[in-house]
């Protein structure tokens, strides 16, 4: 049997290079795969996609096939790549092709949206950082500082937006991280995710500080259990 494998799910406004660490944190025996979303140069470009759905879409379209035949395969999203993580394994199984497990990290259950409101346009989004962050607007007018955030902004908005189907459950296990100080997936809010497998859903509660320390490339978390569970597939 082949190698299992584990794709990573980047969170809005990280690239898949930003991964690289922690694919490479791997053993040998378990091959790590960061999923690319659409843009030039490893920068992904999401102002093009309204929603989780079309992002999805466009990871299927580049994804290797996935069967019997090449080994388990897994899937870890962090944030906005829960969501999309989980909308690939669905519409993967509902054509008979069935992942291992599902990681998913700092993001609340489908329809459990951390977040409130998002402003529609791109000039509501940086005004809503502002009044939220406290950041002086002047910096949210700086061009190369605001398409720097856009992307992240752009993934709340998509995350509050998105709706899976009511019938939408993975039949395999689904195994959930978050943090003391993640206002957005707190224990109630990711506890759901319990409703969309089939089979087992396990929750990790990490300390403060964690959330972030997910998205560092020099201190990737949770990758010694992904690594058990995927290996034992």
């Amino acid at each position: 049997m082949s190698a299992p494998t584990l794709y990573i799910f980047p969170y809005a406004g990280g690239s898949a290079n930003y991964y690289v660490p922690l694919a490479r944190s791997f053993d040998s025996g378990v091959k790590a795969v960061a999923a690319r979303y659409p843009g030039r140069g490893g920068k992904q470009d999401l102002a093009a996609f309204t929603g989780i759905e079309e992002l999805a879409d466009a990871v299927i379209g580049k994804l290797p096939p996935i069967n019997e035949s090449t080994g388990p395969t897994a899937f870890f999203g962090h944030s906005m790549g829960a969501l999309v993580a989980f909308e690939v394994a669905w519409r993967l199984q509902q054509h008979g092709k069935r992942i291992a497990a599902l990681f998913v990290s700092a993001c609340a259950a489908p329809g459990h949206s951390g977040y409130d409101y998002i402003p529609e346009s791109d000039r509501g989004l940086l005004d809503a950082a502002a009044q939220m962050t406290g950041v002086k607007p002047e910096f949210l007018d700086n061009p190369e500082f605001a398409a720097r955030i856009l992307p992240t902004l752009r993934g709340f908005k998509a995350i509050t937006a998105y709706r899976c189907a009511s019938e939408a459950r993975l039949s395999c296990p689904i195994h959930v991280y978050y943090a003391d100080d993640d206002d957005a997936a707190t224990a109630a809010k990711v506890a759901p995710w319990s409703e969309r497998t089939t089979g087992a859903c396990t929750s990790r509660r990490s300390t403060p500080g964690t959330t972030s320390a997910a998205r560092s490339a020099s201190s990737p978390t949770g990758c010694p259990i992904c690594w058990t569970c995927v290996d034992r597939r």
